[in-house]
Formats: structure tokens, sequence, C-alpha cells
């Protein structure tokens, strides 16, 4: 079974849900977070955000896919290089 360190998910978890309530105007399908860990894809997954991964948080490819990452990049200029193509430009 799955450890979760919910300390953490819940300190990621209540800012992200505190800024999506001030952006009312886009409803989180059409939203899209951005982490390092995989505390940040179980937190966006929370409220129904998906998360494109970057590895350079120390945590593996594996891992950030298993929290529900939808996509996962080296760095955030691996994210950047390919915009168009990336899930940044999709729906």
């Amino acid at each position: 079974s799955e450890v979760v360190n919910t300390s953490l998910l819940t300190a990621v978890t209540i800012p992200m849900q505190h800024t999506t309530d001030k952006l009312e105007v886009i409803a989180t399908e059409e939203g899209i977070a951005v982490g390092d860990t995989p505390y940040d894809a179980q937190a966006a997954g929370k409220i129904n955000l998906r998360t494109i991964g970057v590895v350079c948080g120390g945590f593996t490819e594996a891992e950030l896919r298993e929290a529900g990452c939808v996509a996962v990049y080296r760095n955030p200029a691996e994210l950047l290089a390919p915009y168009k193509q990336s899930p940044l430009t999709s729906s």
C-alpha cells in the first residue's frame, strides 16, 4: 500500500484551492499545474487539475507519473521548447 505524507499534501492543496477559488472564470479542466514533486500532482488532482511534472525536483519520472502527472519533462526549459505540442496548449 502507498504511504502518503498528508501534512505535505495538505500544505500544497490548501494554497492551490485558494488560488483556484480566486480564478472563478477558469474551470479546473481548463487549467493545468506544473510541479516537481508527487505531492504537487496529488494536490492538484484533489481539485481536478491536471499536472505536468518536471524531474528537477529530485523525483523520478515514474514517481511523478504514478502520482498523476499527464506529462513529465526534465526541466522547465524542456517543457517550453515544444510549447505548441505540450499539454500547456491543449485542453
